[in-house]
């Protein structure tokens, strides 16, 4: 029998946050049957930031999403590259591809351009392969509504959307 991911909703005083908890047992594996990826009726083209990355860290921004690298997560000297995705799907795709991280970084995806969610919808964040909307794995994720966003750690590079149910 397949086993789906719980969700949890905690909300914070003062902080327009929502925790989103989902388990996930690798690749394929707890993935609801219900999840959809977020659509903007607004198109897209690919847009790009790319940066050298060193051991002391650094933050690359495109179109509101961001991939925030702490001290320590790049070991030596590295070139990354956070690519937004074309289109209606809201997410990127981060190079060089599979790249193992020395510790945590954080994808932050942002629906800001999609105006609202959908009602009921509850965002997390989604990976998946390059380039494709076939989901991997769904990530234990924090949602913003204040600012439109939601967040999750991740220990390798591939790519990410923004999904729910």
């Amino acid at each position: 029998m397949r086993s789906f991911p719980q969700i949890h909703r905690v909300l914070v005083r003062a902080l327009p946050l929502l925790v989103v908890a989902c388990a996930s047992a690798g690749p394929g594996r707890d993935v609801p049957g219900d999840l959809v990826f977020l659509e903007c009726d607004q198109m897209l083209g690919t847009a790009h930031a790319t940066a050298e990355v060193t051991d002391q860290g650094d933050v690359l921004r495109v179109r509101g999403n961001s991939l925030t690298l702490p001290p320590g997560a790049v070991r030596g000297r590295e070139r990354f590259e956070l690519r937004s995705r074309a289109g209606r799907h809201v997410g990127v795709d981060i190079l060089p591809r599979s790249y193992q991280f020395g510790s945590s970084a954080t994808i932050t995806l942002s629906w800001a351009r999609c105006g609202s969610l959908p009602p009921g919808f509850t965002p997390v964040v989604v990976e998946v392969e390059h380039g494709k909307a076939r989901a991997n794995q769904v990530l234990q994720s924090t949602v913003n509504m204040e600012d439109s966003t939601v967040s999750a750690q991740i220990e390798h590079l591939t790519g990410y959307l923004i999904g729910g149910t």
